[in-house]
């Protein structure tokens, strides 16, 4: 399956960005990502992963924290050219 329609809760976000899931909130509260729906029964939001990458990449570009940045953003081009690709 490819990473352009992978949808990932708070919590698996949190799980592949190394960081806590009130981070990822607090990415949200202050807009720098969407979540795109709900779980069944609407316990927790759902991200994609291209838009939890984007975000990452962002938050640590500002916060110069940039352990992995090259990586994620390598990650965040590959995804975003199969998502040129397929519209």
């Amino acid at each position: 399956m490819s990473d352009v329609g992978v949808l990932m809760t708070t919590e698996e976000a949190a799980d592949k960005c190394g960081v806590r899931p009130g981070t990822i909130r607090q990415w949200v509260r202050r807009g720098h990502l969407k979540a795109v729906g709900r779980t069944p029964g609407g316990r927790s939001a759902l991200y994609r992963q291209v838009d939890v990458a984007a975000a990452e990449a962002a938050t640590r570009a500002r916060a110069k924290r940039s352990p992995g940045l090259d990586r994620l953003c390598a990650e965040l081009a590959r995804v975003r050219a199969r998502l040129d690709h397929a519209a």
